[in-house]
């Protein structure tokens, strides 16, 4: 079954969304169990879909808010604590430190994923029950 096309059918949904912009950090919304968790993750992001297209009617090309929502801040996350699922909408932080430009950066990384480099530092040990 295919998420509605009416943003009124989402009412519920900008409420909670609404309250995560006003929030410090966000909102957490307790579900039933993991599967209405994940339909009210998809309900969310099909609300912020609609909004992002009701706003590029709304705003001229170019404007800020042209194709975007103030709702694309935000990030839905099915977290579970003490035996209780909730849908959790939270402010994007940016708290990971200092951006560094890589050309001015000594390279003492380890080599990517998947590299030759890489697979020859990875030492695996498998222990087998038969």
């Amino acid at each position: 079954m295919s998420l509605p096309k009416s943003r009124h059918a989402f009412n519920d949904c900008y409420e909670a969304l609404d309250r995560a912009l006003e929030d410090e950090k966000g909102v957490r919304i307790a579900v039933a169990n993991y599967d209405a968790a994940m339909m009210l993750r998809m309900r969310l992001h099909q609300a912020r879909q609609l909004h992002r297209k009701d706003n590029e009617l709304a705003y001229e090309e170019g404007h800020a808010m042209h194709g975007a929502s103030p709702y694309d801040e935000l990030v839905v996350r099915i977290r579970e604590s003490k035996g209780r699922t909730y849908v959790q909408v939270e402010k994007i932080t940016l708290n990971r430190g200092a951006v560094e430009a890589l050309s001015e950066v000594e390279d003492d990384s380890v080599p990517a994923y998947g590299s030759i480099e890489a697979l020859e530092q990875v030492v695996v040990d498998v222990k087998r029950r038969v």
